[in-house]
């Protein structure tokens, strides 16, 4: 056995070649032709591991699609919306830019003028120029679109409305045209004659709107020219209305047609006044009350009446804009839902039921026999509060009050004080921190329990120039003004309601500093300097407080104003 063994170790036997390797592939079993090949006698292949039954995966989303049962799924819970209609959402969309008034409303003078002229051409087909002129939203565009709409229940024309501010070039405005008349084969180079021949034919008339006409002036000028010219011709059809800002228009900037004895009718726009202002607003509010509405007919719903007039007078004091009347009626209402809003979900919350105490807050007591503790009932559910604005009508809705409007428009229009404070100069800063510098000091001096009154603490103009002077000198930061320089600042700071003139028998600083013109003759004395008659007598004050000023002095420059506000070299 151990020479076997050992004769094995010699001779080993030979390795069984692996299928798989290289080299090492199975020989193919020779398979007679005539023979037929048997299943068991096939080639061997890997399985491909198919699904079981030959059925194909589908996922939630091919499941769903295909309409099998999958896993059903839970009900969504219904959640709180968070804002809830408001009465005021009326209201709001009156104001909105988009909101197209019904009938426009103080321009009667404008409208007969204007109905007439149009409708006179309309029935005779005859031609005629009209130049509408007036500021920015003065109900221009409004008016004439108005008219239109009116005239043609009546009469047959084509119409074509163009704003020239979106006209870029002369073949945009041509296209327009023509695509509104209904004349689209014209070849190019023979736009103008094709224009000439749609005008001159009397079947009906043709009406053109030119809105901001004053844009053609850089597109174009030939073509403003012609249609001018056209619209003056007795052998056109054509009527032309033309609106933009500017008076003079046709006087300035054409200057052909007034040499040719052609010259447009023309209707100037005026700014709106108070009562014109306060009579839209209010026609507008009282679209909103109900027919059956119990309330007296002087009730104007969401605006209190003289809220309305305050902010009448001030839109017509600034630019008379009606648009701009109708964003600060717009903010004022935002303002005061959402004052209404916060007021009655707090008292609605403090009148709702409080939700039982948590076992956790109980008051603990004496467990003698440690029994198990009583059962008690358990607690109501909360039921949410319901929305409070839907209580609110609009006969009872709480309406927008000067206070509110005052706010509003104090922000409108940038005059508010921090606003004001903002947008002065370093020398406009200087001059305020000195009176007030000068001020405190007088203040002290007094060594008064009280405040005293302005007039008593107001120093004069002489003093408050030789302070400023000596308070810009001390740390050679800051150059002084010369006396008529800062007689001019004080002037601006009077006008900007930062300054006071205490002694006010002779009128405002500016008359009492001597800026009128003097008189020709020479009996009146110009006052160019501070040493003028009566000058440096004159007392001001200031009109703001300190904490105010000092909240103003941010920026580059603080600590130069801080300083001279402190008056150390006083």
């Amino acid at each position: 056995n151990a020479d076997i063994d050992d004769l094995s170790l010699e001779n080993p036997p030979p390795l069984k070649k692996q299928a798989g390797g290289v080299g090492n592939r199975p020989e193919p079993k020779k398979v007679d032709s005539a023979s037929p090949v048997s299943k068991n006698d096939s080639v061997p292949t890997t399985p491909r591991h198919r699904d079981h039954n030959g059925k194909i995966a589908i996922t939630p989303r091919h499941r769903a699609l295909m309409g099998l049962a999958g896993t059903p799924q839970s009900l969504r819970t219904p959640t709180t919306p968070r804002f809830f209609p408001s009465v005021y959402a009326d209201a709001r969309r009156l104001f909105r830019g988009s909101a197209q008034s019904a009938k426009v409303i103080g321009r009667e003078n404008e409208k007969e003028e204007l109905t007439t002229f149009i409708s006179k051409r309309f029935k005779t087909k005859s031609s005629g120029c009209v130049y509408i002129s007036g500021p920015p939203g003065t109900g221009k565009s409004a008016l004439v679109t108005e008219i239109l709409h009116e005239l043609q229940e009546t009469f047959i024309v084509q119409t074509s409305y163009c704003n020239c501010m979106s006209i870029k070039n002369v073949n945009d405005i041509y296209a327009k045209l023509f695509d509104d008349f209904g004349a689209a084969d014209v070849l190019q180079g023979d736009e103008t004659a094709g224009l000439k021949k749609i005008f001159h034919s009397k079947t009906q008339s043709h009406f053109i709107i030119l809105d901001e006409i004053d844009h053609l002036l850089d597109v174009d000028l030939d073509l403003l020219y012609q249609l001018f010219e056209w619209s003056l011709k007795k052998t056109s059809s054509l009527v032309l209305v033309g609106i933009a800002n500017a008076l003079d228009l046709t006087d300035r900037f054409l200057p052909r047609l007034k040499a040719k004895n052609l010259k447009p009718h023309l209707i100037p726009f005026m700014p709106y006044s108070v009562k014109e202002i306060s009579s839209i607003i209010t026609s507008k509010l009282n679209t909103l009350m109900p027919v059956n509405e119990t309330e007296p007919s002087t009730h104007v719903p969401f605006i209190h009446p003289t809220a309305i007039q305050f902010l009448a007078k001030k839109v017509a004091a600034q630019t008379g804009d009606i648009r701009k009347a109708f964003a600060i009626a717009l903010r004022a209402i935002d303002l005061i839902e959402t004052e209404t809003q916060t007021s009655l979900s707090k008292s609605a919350g403090e009148m709702s039921p409080s939700i039982s105490p948590s076992p956790s807050k109980t008051p603990l007591s004496e467990n003698i026999f440690l029994s198990s503790p009583t059962k008690t009932k358990s607690p109501r559910k909360h039921t949410p509060v319901k929305n409070p604005m839907a209580l609110l009508t609009v006969a009872n809705a709480p309406r927008v009050t000067i206070a509110h409007m005052a706010r509003v428009t104090a922000t409108a229009f940038s005059n508010g004080l921090t606003q004001r404070l903002a947008a002065l100069n370093l020398q406009q800063k200087a001059a305020l921190c000195a009176l007030s510098a000068l001020e405190g000091r007088l203040r002290d001096d007094a060594n008064m329990p009280q405040t005293p009154s302005k007039k008593t603490l107001a120093p004069t103009l002489r003093a408050l120039f030789t302070a400023y002077a000596k308070l810009c000198k001390h740390d050679n930061v800051i150059a002084p003004l010369t006396a008529c320089e800062f007689r001019d600042v004080l002037v601006g700071l009077e006008t900007l309601s930062l300054v006071s003139w205490v002694d006010g028998k002779t009128g405002s600083l500016g008359a009492a500093a001597g800026v009128s013109t003097p008189s020709r003759r020479g009996r009146g004395k110009a006052t160019g300097g501070m040493d003028s008659e009566g000058m440096e007598n004159q007392k001001i004050a200031s009109t703001i407080g300190v904490k105010e000023l000092k909240a103003s002095l941010n920026g580059a420059g603080s600590d130069i104003l801080l300083a001279l506000m402190d008056g150390y070299a006083l």
